[in-house]
């Protein structure tokens, strides 16, 4: 009889490195990317080099929280998941592509002169992120000089004020007679 011994398969599933988008990270933990990442790379080793690692959730991110899922699998056939909380932070952007007032545009700057009688201010902005709201106020106008007031607000939270100077044009006052 001869002894023989044999090594059982490993059942280690632990990972010795866990990088995302070049982070270091713990089974659990979290990471911030910038607003519009929609993908970020993971580097995954495992402990045993015949672990088997396969990584999903890493693409396709959308802003808010997402998770990333590493799943190691050992010779063994033993798996363990690990998960990291990827949040792609939202938007600063509160720049308008786009402004008009009555029709005239408005987003080279400026006075927007409106004919007589013009009573009422109807504003388009359009924003560069579809996720930024605009709040109008001042669009009651009276002859003279008016301001229409735009409260752009990211979806962060950042805000910035717009002011538009709009001029209605007042009605005649001249009473002469031409002949």
């Amino acid at each position: 009889n001869i002894p023989v011994y044999v090594t059982p398969l490993s059942t280690n599933t632990n990972l010795s490195v866990l990088k995302v988008n070049n982070v270091t990270v713990v089974d659990g933990g979290s990471i911030e990317v910038a607003n519009r990442t929609v993908s970020v790379p993971v580097t995954a080793t495992p402990a045993d080099a015949e672990s088997v690692v396969a990584v999903t959730g890493n693409s396709a991110l959308r802003t808010g929280v997402n998770t990333v899922s590493i799943l190691v699998t050992a010779p063994s056939g033993a798996k363990k998941t690990y998960t990291v909380t990827v949040t792609v932070l939202k938007s600063s952007n509160t720049a308008l592509t786009a402004l008009s007032v009555n029709g005239v545009d408005a987003s080279a700057g400026g006075t927007v002169t409106l004919p007589v009688r013009t009573t009422v201010a109807s504003v388009k902005a359009v924003t560069a992120d579809p996720e930024t709201a605009v709040a109008v106020t001042g669009t009651a106008l009276v002859e003279g000089s008016n301001t229409v007031v735009l409260t752009v607000t990211a979806p962060d939270g950042t805000v910035r004020t717009v002011n538009i100077p709009v001029y209605v044009t007042p009605l005649s006052t001249n009473t002469n007679l031409s002949v």
